[in-house]
């Protein structure tokens, strides 16, 4: 092995290394923010002539929980249903429900209009 080879060995093996260790910190840094997925690294040995030239990195992917996935489109899904069908979500907080009420049937201007149908 000469001495460029192995000094490109080492240097990529360091890029690498840090490399994941930026990934690492990462992870550490947002492992309580919301909707943050994990994230792992791969790394690849570099051959050149049958020799090993180093080291880098193939991928960097995330971890997500299939299942959680599968429940989060299974309840867009249903919101997506309800509101296609103009239905209520019964989760909905009842002031916005009773604001849209308000605010559908014209409030106290509609009111207002029924009373004064009613005493003629």
């Amino acid at each position: 092995m000469s001495l460029g080879l192995a000094l490109n060995t080492a240097l990529t093996g360091i890029q690498t290394v840090q490399s994941a260790l930026q990934v690492t910190a990462n992870n550490i840094a947002n492992a309580n923010t919301e909707g943050f997925t994990r994230k792992t690294v791969a790394p690849i040995s570099l051959l050149v002539a049958g020799q090993g030239a180093g080291v880098t990195l193939s991928t960097i992917s995330r971890q997500v929980n299939q299942s959680l996935i599968r429940d989060m489109r299974a309840q867009l899904a249903s919101i997506g249903a309800c509101k296609k069908l103009n239905v209520q979500s019964p989760t909905r907080p009842t002031q916005e429900r009773r604001r849209d009420n308000i605010n559908t049937y014209g409030g106290s201007a509609h009111h207002d209009r029924a009373s004064e149908e009613y005493e003629r």
